[in-house]
């Protein structure tokens, strides 16, 4: 990763001990909350190791993942993240460019 990037992850404080890197705890919280966090926080990396105690919205790992995987299991790598909102006829539209997995 490069030195501004920011890392959301299920344990942000080891995240940036370890890495160096700005970090913001992935929230249980809804869909919309999450993304609006990412947003303000620039994130552009995803890490889910950790994240098996806690509740991680189901309709976000849907948009990661394309599906729901299994309830404790999440990979042990970094997800590259960007998000890109465009402007519609009917408002505005959120794509999640996924790629590192």
């Amino acid at each position: 990763t490069n030195l501004d990037d920011v890392i959301m992850g299920c344990d942000a404080g080891a995240l940036n001990f370890y890495t160096g890197r700005k970090t913001v705890e992935v929230p249980s919280d809804s869909f919309a909350n999450t993304i609006m966090i990412m947003k303000m926080y620039n994130v552009s990396y995803l890490s889910l190791t950790g994240c098996e105690a806690r509740v991680v919205n189901p309709d976000f790992l849907r948009a990661i993942y394309k599906e729901t995987p299994p309830v404790g299991w999440y990979p042990l790598y970094l997800i590259k993240i960007d998000l890109t909102e465009k402007e519609t006829e009917s408002g505005k539209s959120l794509a999640i460019n996924v790629t590192g997995y």
